[in-house]
């Protein structure tokens, strides 16, 4: 079987290797070897509880499948598109066809038919602390499980699940233990932005819809505040997943489009003109669509939805009263200050005391 295998791989180009946990030797299969024993050693053991799993190591992908009670077979495909995270297309096309794959391994190795399991599929940041060490481990696995919650409820677009499921990847203990490592934050909310643009394509977005959804995600995570506690980012880049990817349809010419811009771009510069250039809609139509849905002017919501964000700010954050007012888009702290007495009655610093006083 495994000289049929050989040919099997040889003509997919993959590198494809046998680990057995019973003798615990690693077989090359394949002409072509980039791994080292230990490391296949190690990935075969991530397929004790599920047939087929693919995981994402950040640099590679690998294809694990558990073949019989001893035997896995680690598959490497020949990929290099991870060199850039626009650059996804490529990858796309072998989680296609993963399944096909994973059932032609087995198939070839074991001579009978293949399990009809779906595909476990792993990012990189958990898979990755697996490998180098335990110390958080079981709250690795509990992530690997919210992961994968996670991902099911943007496919299925289930919005309630998806809410309940941010919010305990927010607050688990390793997500909270990397709070003072910038690179790695960094590196996760890449990886979510970079798995989520993945899965708007499963959902069959069109072309358009995938690029100004990667914009969006990406330009999040490269306009990252460390200073900003990390359970508190996550939500905001959570909330943001949430609506750009479960609300509503894109680039429509009516005013939830243009709340759907001003959403997404709450913190940045916002005025009627870029709006207008950005989701198509005459200048001179945009107050009057908004008003006739929201009965609000763009600037009144824009202001209202920056005053919110504030309040959740105040309250959950040690931010200076400054910098929050930069966070939402205010060019000038007394701006600011004056703009949220005349909306809530007290100043951002009464406000702030009173409500974590009554916490």
């Amino acid at each position: 079987m495994k000289s049929l295998l050989k040919g099997v791989v040889d003509i997919l180009d993959i590198e494809c290797y046998i680990s057995n946990c019973l003798d615990n030797t690693i077989v090359l299969i394949s002409d072509r070897s980039t791994q080292k024993e230990n490391m296949v050693g190690k990935l075969a053991k991530l397929a004790d509880t599920h047939i087929y799993s693919l995981l994402d190591l950040k640099t590679y992908y690998a294809i694990i499948i558990r073949l019989n009670n001893n035997e896995t077979a680690v598959i490497i495909p020949n990929s290099d598109s991870h060199s850039a995270l626009e650059s996804d297309l490529n990858i796309l096309n072998i989680t296609y066809k993963v399944k096909t794959l994973c059932k032609v391994i087995f198939e070839t190795y074991t001579n009978s038919v293949a399990p009809e399991d779906d595909i476990y599929i792993e990012n990189s940041i958990p898979t990755k602390i697996y490998l180098d060490n335990n110390e958080y481990l079981e709250s690795i696995n509990q992530l690997k499980f919210y992961n994968q919650k996670l991902f099911k409820s943007i496919l299925q677009q289930n919005i309630a699940s998806y809410t309940r499921v941010s919010k305990d990847i927010s607050e688990n203990n390793y997500i909270q233990s990397i709070s003072e490592n910038n690179e790695m934050i960094k590196m996760l909310m890449h990886e979510y932005s970079f798995t989520i643009a993945r899965i708007t394509e499963l959902l069959n977005f069109s072309n358009r819809e995938v690029m100004y959804i990667k914009k969006r995600l990406y330009g999040l995570v490269n306009r990252i505040d460390f200073s900003i506690e990390l359970s508190y980012m996550l939500r905001q880049f959570f909330q943001s997943v949430e609506r750009l990817v479960l609300i509503a349809p894109y680039y429509q010419n009516d005013a939830s489009s243009i709340k759907k811009y001003i959403d997404l771009n709450i913190s940045n510069r916002l005025h009627l003109d870029d709006i207008s250039q950005n989701i198509n809609i005459p200048l001179q139509s945009i107050n009057r669509l908004f008003k006739s849905k929201y009965a609000l002017t763009v600037r009144q919501y824009i202001m209202k939805q920056r005053i919110k964000i504030a309040m959740s700010l105040l309250v959950e954050t040690n931010l200076s009263i400054s910098d929050i007012s930069k966070n939402i888009g205010f060019n000038e702290k007394s701006h600011f200050m004056m703009s949220f007495k005349r909306a809530t009655g007290i100043t951002a610093n009464e406000f702030r005391v009173n409500n974590r006083h009554t916490q």
